[in-house]
């Protein structure tokens, strides 16, 4: 159960990053940034 925990907390705290990075970019508006971070969503 442990393991499971620390996956989930893990995913929790990169989702967090992406959305911080997504709101940056949407911040400075810069079209290649935002590409990259929505490849990186889908992953």
């Amino acid at each position: 159960m442990i393991e499971i925990d620390k996956r989930i907390s893990r995913l929790q705290a990169l989702r967090s990053e992406l959305q911080r990075l997504r709101a940056k970019c949407l911040v400075h508006n810069t079209i290649a940034q935002c590409e990259i971070i929505k490849t990186s969503l889908i992953i």
